[in-house]
């Protein structure tokens, strides 16, 4: 995060519950995202990380408690008021979510075509561009079955960043990914938050990672958000159920 910008919170979660069925996910959560920040947030597996990016572009919505987005609470938007946030807010699933009938060239036109008035000639320079910036400038006319895992994920980030959203959510970005892939796509994630100030939300379980990309980290834990602290004070913390998942001990959910 750039150190002189003004601090503001462009993101806030406030007593946020959730539950499938019977299954409580959260109880109560706050948590607040800064504009222009990095921000990790970890937790054990299937304890809700992604759940709430999902919430946070209105893919699910809570059953009490507030979304804030830049002031507003999005919390209970009808479907076509969600359209101008997603424009804000980009988000790259996990498999990067391509369509497997278009190019990689295509894949990336697309929502340039959907939700702009760029003219063809724009919009390939927009393409061209954004390869680039994922070191993918010669893949423009594969398909995706064509690619690896990592160039699916660094494809799937270049579709994510053209339309310039000012906040970027990453759901696991570097699972399953050599260890090539995985500095690639840290790289660009520092790269779009220190050249472009996009703020990233990232959800994960790779801890090298974490602890180099990120600025603040929080730590879901049983509904709610246990810790919410800079990278060097979440390495210094006394609170044990942290320290045991950063060391990888196993967690009471």
């Amino acid at each position: 995060m750039n150190k002189d910008q003004k601090v503001e919170n462009i993101i806030e979660v406030k007593n946020l519950h959730k539950k499938f069925g019977d299954n409580i996910v959260y109880d109560g959560a706050n948590l607040t995202i800064k504009k222009g920040e990095v921000i990790t947030i970890i937790g054990g597996s299937g304890i809700g990380k992604s759940v709430m990016l999902k919430h946070f572009i209105g893919l699910l919505q809570p059953d009490e408690g507030e979304i804030i987005f830049d002031g507003h609470n999005i919390s209970h938007l009808k479907e076509e008021e969600y359209i101008p946030v997603r424009k804000r807010i980009a988000m790259l699933f996990q498999g990067g979510a391509l369509f497997d009938s278009l190019t990689v060239g295509e894949n990336l036109a697309y929502p340039l075509r959907e939700h702009t008035t760029l003219t063809e000639e724009e919009i390939q320079k927009r393409v061209s561009e954004e390869l680039a910036l994922v070191g993918l400038s010669e893949k423009q006319n594969l398909m995706p079955s064509d690619l690896s895992g990592g160039m699916k994920k660094r494809v799937g980030l270049a579709r994510a960043t053209i339309l310039e959203p000012e906040i970027i959510l990453f759901d696991e970005p570097t699972t399953g990914l050599d260890p090539y892939n995985t500095r690639k796509i840290n790289e660009i994630i520092m790269d779009l938050n220190k050249r472009k100030n996009i703020t990233c939300i990232i959800v994960t379980h790779d801890m090298e990672s974490a602890f180099e990309v990120t600025d603040r980290i929080a730590m879901v834990y049983r509904g709610k958000i246990i810790i919410e602290e800079t990278k060097e004070n979440i390495k210094k913390t006394d609170n044990e159920i942290v320290k045991g998942f950063i060391t990888g001990e196993p967690l009471d959910s």
